[in-house]
């Protein structure tokens, strides 16, 4: 998804703010990237349970067998971010 940010945007979604090793930092507690390594991991692994201060937050997800769709729902708190959309590649 970040591709389409190139030269528009930036996308916090990855592992610097989390990690404290680069120039993006974020403070906790902040409404748009996640500070800790443990949450950026669990979000990745699709085993995060969103929180109410996370809210709104959406999920975008390969919801087609063929592998060529992607799906973007609301995601509720206490709901898991893994919990919908094809499980194809879930480690367990």
């Amino acid at each position: 998804m970040d591709r389409s940010c190139a030269g528009y945007c930036f996308g916090y979604g990855n592992y610097e703010p989390s990690s404290r090793y680069f120039r993006v930092r974020a403070n906790p507690g902040n409404r748009i990237v996640i500070t800790s390594s443990e949450s950026a991991d669990a979000i990745e692994s699709g085993d995060y349970f969103v929180q109410s201060s996370d809210l709104p937050i959406f999920q975008i997800y390969q919801c087609d067998a063929d592998m060529t769709a992607l799906c973007m729902r609301e995601l509720a708190s206490g709901e898991r971010n893994g919990s919908v959309g094809l499980q194809l590649l879930r480690k367990k």
